[in-house]
């Protein structure tokens, strides 16, 4: 070949270099001269690791594989490593929702996704983020920054997620990941418990003011704003000081009432949302005229032997009360 002669020797098998993969390339020379040598290059930055292999015993070569050629030099490569695997962080690891009623949808919480890999690693390839589990139709997802993108490494997408429980009860599923590294699929465990939650409110009407020794009347309106229906509603009208019991009726249900002081109570049963009842009660004023008569009146969904008391959000509507003058 000559002593500064250069000549590309081709790859035969295999057709293509794998990266992290060593080979060996071996020229035999016929002849020896005792001072030929070889140095073998590289054309591209892929692949690193070229070694001067003469037969002049210089250099730690491998023995001649042809023992008719006294020069034969080798040469060996390995090609650079491969750029570190992608690795999945998740924050946080799991998502609980707490208490939701039924017919409501939660605030999103969001699921954080970080390519934890060291910088010069390869990027976080993710597929399409999706739901499984028993109750995935209970959860939903909001805003997907995650699906088919690619993460650098340090780098984060989100994924928002949501509760709308169609049951009552724990429920549970699992925010799946599909992606590049070698963790696939990674999952976040959903859960959540569906309750139910009703907002019963109570209004009430009558005169403003009324003379000693007549008849007057409360009416007495509950309605339930939802989600949920209200469980075994009652409603508690204690017969206002300085006054006679006289009747009760009611759109809804019964009522107890004493024979002429106490407390009237309404069983209104369940209370779909929308729904309302009406109660009226009569008494018969016997306070002094200049006096006020005060009636308060409550609601509430309470416990029975079918089910437990509906939660009510906001109490501060369960109340309210009503003021007569007496007059001549």
């Amino acid at each position: 070949l000559g002593d500064s002669s250069t000549v590309t020797i081709p790859f035969d098998n295999p057709a293509a270099i794998q990266a992290g993969t060593t080979y060996t390339l071996v020229l035999s020379s016929p002849g020896s001269t005792g001072s030929n040598g070889y140095s073998w290059g590289l054309t591209a930055d892929t692949y690193s690791g070229g070694q001067f292999c003469s037969s002049n015993g210089s250099w730690d070569c491998p023995a001649p594989t042809d023992p008719f050629f006294s020069d034969t030099p080798f040469a060996t490569f390995v090609s650079a490593p491969p750029a570190a695997p992608p690795k999945v962080g998740l924050s946080p690891s799991s998502v609980s929702f707490g208490n939701q009623a039924l017919g409501s949808t939660s605030a999103p919480q969001t699921v954080t996704i970080t390519n934890t890999a060291s910088s010069g690693a390869q990027s976080l390839a993710i597929g399409t983020v999706a739901k499984s589990g028993t109750n995935a139709g209970d959860f939903t997802l909001g805003n997907d920054n995650c699906s088919n993108t690619s993460v650098a490494p340090g780098g984060n997408c989100t994924v928002d997620v949501s509760f709308a429980p169609t049951a009552t009860g724990s429920r549970s599923a699992s925010l799946n990941i599909p992606s590049n590294a070698a963790s696939s699929p990674d999952q976040v465990p959903l859960s959540g418990t569906g309750t139910t939650q009703a907002d019963v409110a109570l209004s009430i009407s009558g005169p403003a003011s009324a003379a000693r020794g007549t008849q007057i009347s409360y009416v007495i309106t509950v309605s339930n704003t939802g989600p949920s229906t209200a469980h075994n509603v009652v409603m508690s009208d204690p017969v206002p000081s300085g006054t006679k019991f006289v009747g009760a009726t009611t759109s809804k249900g019964t009522c107890n009432h004493p024979a002429s002081n106490g407390t009237v109570t309404c069983a209104l049963g369940d209370l779909a949302k929308g729904g309302n009842a009406g109660s009226a009660v009569s008494v018969k004023i016997t306070a002094k005229v200049g006096s006020t008569i005060a009636n308060i009146a409550s609601v509430y969904s309470t416990a029975n032997n079918a089910g437990p008391a509906t939660f009510d959000p906001d109490t501060s509507n369960n109340w309210k009360s009503l003021s007569t003058s007496v007059t001549k």
